[in-house]
């Protein structure tokens, strides 16, 4: 779910999402303490730095917390403009582990989520899951001020399948082409499976007008009768749970 229920004076979407994270899908981040951050550090084919989002956590945890910060690489696995929060993860991995190795406390790292908002809402929901090892949150709000609450719902008994696309969207871009009208809120407490059944994306009207083969993929996995499908973020990527 990806409702977006407003929009702050500052520009920031007011979001309502359910996150479900899938432990079979991941990029590979490999630190080295024994050097530290670098200009050939989390390099990533085709992003530039502005857009890298663990060379943007490595500056705030360098600067802000003052913390000796180790190299890193990275193998990308997953997507890049997929819509499956792929930098967001690599970022928030990256922030959780320099903090492991700093020793930080659970309570200490929960206390510190907020200091990483220019990273986005997803990059907090990313950063909770980490540090709390959760499966399933809530968020509700953007990423200055963003609610995230873990959520009971089980989806062990059902298979999750994604289809990734050879095409890319800037999630940027798929923000200024929505002109949808704002979701009413649901709230957590009213957030079950059979809600969910009721798929529900802002963004997905969008994603489609940018990447009509979109809606070709939705409708394939449409036939095989799932109980929800639909866009994954921004797009392109799709995902069924059956």
């Amino acid at each position: 779910m990806l409702n977006i229920i407003g929009k702050r004076e500052n520009g920031y979407h007011i979001l309502e999402s359910v996150f479900q994270f899938l432990p079979q899908y991941f990029d590979v981040l490999k630190i080295d303490t024994s050097d530290t951050f670098n200009k050939n550090s989390a390099q990533i084919c085709g992003v530039s730095e502005d857009q890298n989002s663990i060379i943007k956590a490595a500056h705030i945890l360098k600067e802000k917390l003052m913390l000796k910060v180790p190299h890193v690489t990275l193998e990308k696995h997953m997507p890049i403009c997929g819509g499956v929060g792929g930098g967001s993860s690599n970022s928030a991995c990256f922030i959780n582990a320099v903090l492991d190795i700093n020793g930080f406390s659970t309570d200490a790292k929960l206390k510190l989520i907020d200091m990483f908002y220019e990273l986005g809402a997803d990059n907090k929901v990313f950063l909770y899951k980490y540090i709390t090892n959760e499966d399933t949150l809530y968020l509700n709000g953007s990423g200055l001020d963003g609610l995230i609450q873990p959520i009971n719902i089980d989806l062990s008994k059902h298979k999750t399948t994604l289809v990734f696309s050879n095409e890319k969207l800037s999630t940027k871009a798929v923000y200024a082409h929505f002109n949808e009208s704002y979701k009413n809120e649901i709230g957590i407490s009213n957030i079950t499976i059979d809600t969910l059944k009721d798929f529900s994306n802002s963004l997905q009207k969008s994603a489609i007008e940018l990447c009509p083969s979109i809606q070709e993929t939705l409708n394939k996995l449409k036939n095989q009768d799932p109980l929800f499908c639909g866009v994954s973020g921004s797009g392109p990527t799709c995902f069924a749970v059956i």
